[in-house]
């Protein structure tokens, strides 16, 4: 599921911003590739796509800033 995960949002990210390399460990907010409104459609797609439910004391920077950030939270949120 790891790498299905990763794939899955860097998919999504590149199509949206057309940046064609995104490394796990790259902060997507200090570097400009996601802003605040690319934040709400990334929430959004990854509550569809691996049906969790992301609460509002969750949507902070630490659970967002990488691909390996994000991974970690939807594995934790599915209980893996």
């Amino acid at each position: 599921m790891e790498n299905d995960v990763k794939s899955t949002i860097r998919k999504f990210i590149q199509k949206v911003t057309r940046k064609q390399e995104i490394l796990d460990d790259e902060d997507i907010f200090q570097g400009g590739i996601v802003n605040s409104l690319l934040t709400v459609q990334l929430i959004m797609f990854i509550e569809k796509n691996f049906q969790i439910s992301i609460d509002n004391n969750d949507i902070n920077l630490e659970n967002f800033r990488t691909m390996n950030k994000i991974e970690q939270y939807i594995q934790s949120k599915k209980g893996l």
